[in-house]
């Protein structure tokens, strides 16, 4: 049992409570510092050459989706789970900002029928079709029956299927095509980059790079003229994300067919069904990096090896945890550590004294580590802040620092930030309010009974039962009279 008394007696002194904040259980001032301090480590390059161990029991990974905690749209990646080989969920918002550029704020759904709602804060289109399906480009699928589907624009105008295929195509990129036996590349114009030659296509380009099976039966890569880089020694490959290329090494495995296009789906175009491709598909499976240049960057032989973010990985081998940036370079190191949690957008990471129980914030940019002797639990919300938990208190934090902006009651949640500097702060059926970084409640509305995270300065909130839109100052811009809404 973790002793507060002197915490609690300081808490007690130096709080000043807000009229405005009071009422919901928050209270300010004070910013008490509980003793976190920071560490950091010189980069140092990480070591490919470490031998695996005798054992792979201890590093069963299954292919399987990270569960996301709290919400279902936080940000939060949780990695309880022994799930190192799926990828990270973007659970904050969407990347694909073509909607927003197209004037297209969310989908809303009326009486089983769906419409648009446009950045202009107007219904573009009217509910009028019983499924919508956004496309990549900005516009959609409408359907109404199997028979009866066509692509529209949000005003509900239709666009050719020609016309959508030639935007979807520059939204995909370089693609790969089959001509007799042989695979080549088209642009997103459909023209002709590189001409018929492979025997397989391993992976779709990215970052200039892509992976194929050549005429010899070679594993190679090429760059977008079809010259070869270097030859690849791993038939398990993906594509390039951030300057690496993550490859899979087999523990224990089971032979399957599976479609080529399960791995490179945004690849090929219109692969027939006969091409399917035996490939090995592992229960039990071990990840490592190359660079471009087919360098190991970080070595499979790891007891663990979590995904790539753009800030670089976790790696854990025999019981010492680094976080590895994406040049191999070693830019934190502690022992006894374990990862509870990641937010790759913010680009921070919550891990675990395992001896102690007590946890820390690790920012991935610059490697420092900010540790606190109390606190038991720490959530991260996006945009530099937390919620940290001790005991019966918790108190919302500057993730960068520890420092305390607001204590809250027990009671009292904090929802994850989108992509704007404003989130929900609520107590349990009684109120939603908006919240800033700061701190400051910016609008309180005692009547809202749910509401998701903001995105593009707009949020969903639920009222009376029914779904409408409000905007970053607590105005309803779209009046709660839907049944859902799904921000775009």
């Amino acid at each position: 049992m973790k002793k507060h008394i002197a915490i609690l007696t300081a808490l007690a002194s130096t709080l000043i409570l807000t009229s405005a904040n009071a009422e919901y259980g928050v209270t300010t001032g004070g910013h008490i510092h509980r003793e976190f301090h920071k560490q950091t480590i010189e980069k140092q390059t990480f070591k490919t050459e470490e031998k695996s161990s005798s054992s792979s029991s201890s590093s069963k990974f299954k292919v399987k989706g990270i569960t996301e905690p709290v919400d279902k749209d936080d940000l939060l990646i949780d990695v309880r789970e022994k799930s190192e080989l799926a990828e990270y969920k973007n659970t904050k918002v969407d990347n694909d900002t073509t909607f927003y550029e197209n004037g297209i704020l969310a989908k809303v759904r009326k009486e089983k029928l769906w419409g648009i709602f446009g950045t202009d804060e107007t219904i573009t289109l009217k509910p009028e079709y019983k499924k919508l399906t956004a496309e990549k480009g900005g516009f959609f699928l409408a359907q109404n029956s199997k028979k009866d589907e066509k692509y529209i624009d949000k005003n509900g105008k239709e666009i050719s299927n020609e016309e959508a295929k030639k935007i979807l195509r520059r939204e995909k990129g370089i693609l790969g095509y089959k001509e007799g036996n042989l695979y080549g590349f088209k642009d997103g114009d459909g023209k002709v980059i590189i001409s018929p030659r492979y025997k397989k296509v391993l992976t779709k380009f990215s970052e200039g790079i892509a992976f194929v099976i050549d005429e010899n039966g070679s594993n190679i890569a090429i760059d977008e003229n079809g010259t070869k880089l270097f030859n690849n020694k791993y038939k398990n490959i993906e594509s390039y994300k951030y300057g690496v290329a993550e490859y899979h090494r087999k523990v224990n495995a089971v032979k399957a067919r599976t479609w080529l296009g399960v791995l490179i789906t945004s690849a090929l175009n219109d692969i027939p069904e006969d091409d399917l491709v035996d490939r090995n598909t592992y229960k039990e499976v071990k990840r490592g990096f190359i660079d471009k240049s087919g360098n190991i960057v970080i070595d499979s032989k790891n007891d663990k090896v979590y995904p790539m973010t753009k800030y670089g990985t976790f790696v854990i081998n025999k019981g010492e945890t680094k976080f590895v940036d994406t040049h191999g370079n070693t830019i934190f190191k502690g022992k006894n550590l374990k990862v509870d949690s990641i937010s790759t957008d913010d680009g921070y990471a919550v891990l675990k004294d395992k001896e102690f129980d007590t946890v820390g914030i690790l920012d991935m940019k610059s490697g420092n580590f900010t540790t606190g002797s109390d606190y038991d639990k720490i959530i991260l919300l996006g945009q530099n802040r937390a919620i940290a938990k001790w005991e019966e208190t918790k108190a919302y934090i500057d993730a960068s620092t520890g420092e305390e902006i607001l204590t809250l009651s027990e009671n009292v949640h904090i929802k994850q930030f989108g992509n704007t500097p404003y989130t929900w702060i609520c107590k349990r059926g009684e109120f939603f309010a908006i919240i800033d970084t700061k701190g400051n409640i910016i609008h309180k509305e005692k009547e809202i009974e749910n509401a998701k995270i903001f995105k593009n300065g707009y949020a969903p909130a639920k009222k009376n039962g029914k779904w409408g839109i409000i905007n970053a100052e607590g105005i309803w811009v779209l009046s709660p009279n839907y049944d859902e809404i799904e921000m775009m």
